[in-house]
């Protein structure tokens, strides 16, 4: 605007075309402000349908680090302590760390299996108390003594904590998922919500697998324990086996047996003349045709002579020496195997087991 004006009449028609330009500045401001917002809202409409649409058509990606062979220094998986009527039972435990590196979307998953034993080798004998089967479990969290850092709980045979950790009791886990499995009648029979009393499911005496899944800071673990009930008044003497013959092309082996249930199981299938497949060149195999009492553990060093049983029904003949990360029941070991190999051969074979 100017200062001085010729007439007033002047004055008002520039006041007037001033007005106009900052109206019109201020519509302009507002349609900017408006299209920021729309566009703004458009992107975030957008991107809510993606990320939905992902959602419920993958859910989320989980990367697994074990596949790259990477170490991870963040794995804590907790030891747990599993009691049914105050009896410590073995179990076999999966870890799964999952850390977010976009939430509820992109994981980064760290696995690790471990196998919790007992003293007693017949840890999975259970007996009724006051007419119930209880499940009870305590989880303990590993720390580095010199540091104090939490980290995967690592273990010997005998449950004891590497000498170089602590635990501590926590209370922070979530047990959410049960699941019984009758072994000898190939079914389960609970599958649910995470219950102590397992009484009612349980209708008769067998071998069962019982999972659990517990949840905890970060990690989900799939806990797993084999059990064999027994009736309360079960005290009947029972005969101990503890040799079998093993028959080869008309050559006896004597095998020195272990005391377990799957060995008192396998007795009572004697005899058995059998047909053994070969696989990978070190071990011979032969499925039963039914399940029996099992309690798999982590083996690492196979020997030549090892008899032993995968899964529930596969009953395996090793004639090498060998690591495996996979869990067997043990059932016994051949005296002298050292000609093993050559009676054996790469093929198919047939077998008789006797007392």
């Amino acid at each position: 605007m100017k200062q001085f004006y010729a007439s007033e009449e002047e004055f008002e028609k520039d006041n007037a075309k001033v007005r106009n330009e900052i109206i019109k500045d201020q519509q302009n401001t507002t349609r900017s402000i408006v299209r920021k917002r729309r566009k703004t809202i458009i992107i975030f409409s957008i991107v809510v349908f993606l990320y939905l649409l992902f959602k419920f058509t993958i859910g989320s990606l989980h990367l697994s680090i074990n596949l790259i062979d990477m170490v991870v220094p963040y794995t804590k998986g907790r030891l747990f302590e599993i009691k049914i009527n105050d009896t410590i039972i073995g179990s076999n435990v999966t870890n799964n760390h999952s850390v977010p590196i976009i939430p509820t979307i992109f994981y980064l998953d760290n696995h690790s299996y471990h196998n919790y034993y007992t003293k007693d080798n017949n840890y999975y004998n259970v007996s009724k108390k006051d007419g119930k089967y209880i499940l009870d479990i305590d989880n303990y969290a590993c720390y580095y003594k010199d540091n104090n850092v939490e980290t995967i709980c690592e273990l010997n045979k005998y449950q004891q904590i590497s000498s170089n950790m602590t635990s501590k009791l926590k209370k922070d886990v979530k047990y959410t998922k049960l699941t019984i499995y009758d072994y000898k009648n190939n079914k389960n029979i609970y599958k649910g919500k995470f219950v102590k009393d397992i009484t009612p499911y349980i209708a008769e005496d067998g071998t069962y697998l019982i999972q659990i899944i517990a949840k905890y800071p970060s990690v989900a673990s799939t806990i797993e324990v084999f059990i064999n009930m027994k009736e309360e008044n079960e005290d009947k003497e029972e005969e101990i086996v503890d040799k079998m013959n093993i028959k080869i092309n008309d050559k006896n082996y004597e095998v020195s047996l272990e005391k377990n249930n799957t060995v008192k199981d396998l007795i009572e299938l004697l005899p058995l003349n059998i047909t053994m497949q070969e696989l990978n060149g070190n071990e011979k195999y032969y499925y039963l045709d039914k399940s029996i009492t099992s309690a798999p553990m982590e083996i690492k060093e196979i020997k030549k002579g090892d008899i032993m049983l995968y899964n529930s029904n596969c009953l395996v003949l090793f004639y090498k020496d060998f690591t495996t990360h996979y869990p067997y029941t043990r059932i016994g070991h051949i005296a002298n195997p050292n000609d093993l190999e050559e009676i054996l051969g790469n093929s198919d074979i047939n077998v008789t087991i006797s007392k």
